[in-house]
């Protein structure tokens, strides 16, 4: 899994939902918490959960705010409830996407 802000969110959720959306949602959660972690200041990446994508993480960390890392985690937790219910995986995958695009590119 991945997450690439090259990447068309619409093309990524195919990716994610061909995975697992929920082992997508469940993997996302763990790279926002790490980008948190290092927005608010942890200064040790080999404490991350995700070391294999510290890079990302550390970048995504210096380019969006603590508070809208803090929005998306809650929208992705959100979306974890939801993938269990009979809502449209797909849409669901993309709305995250395009949400955390909007916050990475701007």
């Amino acid at each position: 899994l991945a997450v690439s802000s090259g990447s068309s969110p619409l093309r990524c959720a195919e990716q994610w939902q061909k995975a697992g959306g929920e082992l997508a949602l469940g993997w996302f959660y763990g790279f926002l918490l790490d980008v948190l972690k290092l927005a608010l200041g942890a200064d040790e990446p080999r404490n991350l959960a995700n070391r294999d994508v510290a890079s990302a993480v550390s970048a995504a960390a210096n380019r969006i705010p603590a508070n809208r890392v803090t929005e998306l985690l809650e929208a992705v937790n959100e979306a974890r409830r939801l993938i269990t219910t009979p809502v449209d995986e797909r849409l669901l995958l993309e709305d995250i996407l395009i949400r955390w695009n909007k916050v990475y590119v701007q």
